[in-house]
């Protein structure tokens, strides 16, 4: 089960574009890239966070923070030159809980230099998160049990005995993003050329999996696609109408469904948070963890598209209407 599963995580490791990571060290703060705090802007539904000194706090709910922007500070951004010329200064942020942290970008290609040797740091991914493991005795050399600095050692370490407590204790330098579009693109098509190549069936991989929150299998003899998502996570918002669109054109050849993710979220807000925004043609499921830890879920959005048989045919993380259109197109899932 464990083999299959991580064929399915593999392909989708490929892919990975901006997203919010699955992976919450340090008691569930969450770490954002500048671009991605730009989203939480207190505009349109979404929270307004704003950053100081590389710490990030929830002003969604001060009233004079309620259109996203107070005394010419916005939310979505960092402001710490502004509240360093205010008066008072940090004071103004007394009350507020520190909720996450900025941090940089960096591609797989970026990651690779850093491998502990010849003078440079030693860094590892794990869930889309890059931790500093250059001041560990058992990192000097760059290598530890058969882990690499300079690698995604996602599986070793969430396998590993006491492995999120390890985190714990590390410092988060990076987010893992794509190089470019092209990039992506390139790694769709093979993770798509590999899918053709092993199939992975849904039906019969999840099998193995015990006290299953919901049944895929009652959805089975319909085109599937699997979102899953969170309610704190901007894209998974973002791609929804699309979503809703493609349904509203296609309704015969997919179901949607949206299997929700307590990361620090709840399935009543989910469910608000839809109905709210008449996404109500899309299929809302509650997970427990149980499938977003089989499938490797590693950030948000994590999309899986799944023929009528189950098998899978795309796997990747945000999607747009276009996207979405064209797997069909290309794998003759559309009838009409």
């Amino acid at each position: 089960m464990r083999k299959i599963l991580g064929l399915l995580l593999a392909m989708v490791l490929v892919i990975t574009p901006i997203t919010h990571s699955f992976a919450e060290a340090k008691s569930n703060l969450i770490y954002l890239t500048l671009e991605e705090l730009a989203a939480f802007d207190g505009k349109d539904g979404a929270k307004a966070y704003i950053a100081v000194d590389g710490n990030i706090y929830d002003v969604s709910a001060i009233p004079a923070w309620q259109a996203g922007e107070h005394n010419g500070a916005k939310a979505g951004s960092d402001i710490s030159e502004e509240i360093a010329k205010a008066p008072h200064q940090t004071s103004k942020l007394d009350g507020l809980t520190v909720i996450g942290k900025v941090v940089n970008s960096m591609t797989m290609d970026e990651l690779a230099k850093h491998t502990g040797k010849d003078g440079a740091k030693a860094y590892i991914a794990v869930n889309g998160l890059v931790y500093d493991v250059s001041a560990i005795a058992a990192w000097q050399n760059g290598e530890h049990n058969g882990l690499i600095a300079g690698t995604d050692a996602s599986d070793a370490i969430l396998n590993a005995p006491h492995g999120l407590g390890i985190l714990e204790k590390l410092t988060v330098v990076a987010k893992i993003i794509q190089a470019d579009d092209s990039a992506a693109s390139s790694a769709q098509d093979e993770s798509n050329s590999s899918l053709d190549e092993k199939p992975f069936n849904l039906f019969e991989g999840i099998k193995a999996i015990k006290n299953r929150p919901f049944e895929f299998e009652d959805y089975k003899g319909k085109n599937l696609l699997v979102s899953f998502w969170t309610t704190w996570c901007p894209y998974c918002i973002k791609e929804m109408p699309d979503f809703v669109k493609f349904k509203n054109e296609y309704p015969d050849d997919v179901e949607i469904l949206m299997v929700h993710v307590p990361s620090d979220s709840k399935i009543e807000d989910a469910k608000k948070m839809m109905e709210e925004k008449s996404f109500t043609n899309l299929t809302l499921l509650e997970d427990d963890m149980t499938y977003a830890q089989a499938f490797g879920i590693q950030g948000f959005p994590t999309n899986f598209i799944f023929d009528k048989e189950g098998y899978l045919v795309s796997a990747g993380y945000a999607l747009t209407y276009d996207q979405l259109l064209k797997v069909f197109q290309d794998k003759n899932l559309i009838t009409q």
